[in-house]
């Protein structure tokens, strides 16, 4: 994906950035460090476009044995230092492992660019869709955000350019993550469809087929 004009690169800052989460993580996971039920932490500081950015882990044990959900959230008020902040959530159960690790990297490299989508729209960095000034009342709503499907697509076609699995198997299971509801999954592959045809600058089309 072209980020010719905006003159630098969102995967490589996010790359830099996951090495510190990754890093972290073994740390705490290999020395007995993740006690308790939740911790959260201040991972770094990052300028991104002449304003700080606070990233976090927040940490939870879950019950099961599936080893680890990944998500992101981006929080586009200022806090009292005047920085905005990003938060990775890592839920890990039993039988998380040293060989999550790559899967690990890979989900934190990709959620960081989303949520890094959103602080770019928050700023009004351009071309960039803008950032909606309330919170999503419904799924069906938040699906149908421009700044939520420019978000997901510029994820999914990271991940898919990592891991080479086809773009439309990742919008599925992207989709049914998000909601149960086939209409909703429907409409949001829609409309991820529709901002690649539209965004032709972006040049995604051509490089998911």
């Amino acid at each position: 994906m072209s980020e010719k004009k905006s003159k630098f690169s969102i995967a490589s800052i996010c790359r830099q950035i996951t090495k510190v989460y990754l890093s972290t993580i073994k740390e705490y996971y290999e020395n007995n460090q993740f006690v308790g039920h939740n911790m959260e932490k201040l991972i770094t500081t990052y300028e991104i476009k002449g304003r700080h950015i606070d990233f976090y882990l927040n940490f939870t044990k879950k019950a099961g044995n599936f080893g680890h959900q990944i998500g992101g959230l981006f929080y586009p008020k200022q806090q009292k230092n005047r920085r905005y902040a990003i938060e990775i959530t890592l839920k890990i159960s039993k039988d998380f492992n040293p060989r999550c690790y790559s899967e690990v990297n890979l989900r934190i490299h990709s959620c960081l660019i989303h949520e890094v989508e959103h602080y770019l729209q928050k700023i009004k960095f351009p071309y960039r869709e803008k950032l909606p000034r309330y919170d999503y009342k419904t799924t069906k709503d938040y699906i149908n955000s421009l700044s939520e499907i420019e978000a997901y697509t510029k994820m999914l076609y990271f991940i898919h350019k990592k891991s080479k699995v086809n773009f439309c198997k990742l919008l599925i299971e992207e989709a049914e993550n998000i909601t149960d509801d086939e209409d909703l999954q429907i409409l949001f592959m829609d409309n991820i469809i529709n901002f690649i045809i539209r965004r032709k600058d972006l040049n995604l089309l051509k490089n998911i087929q």
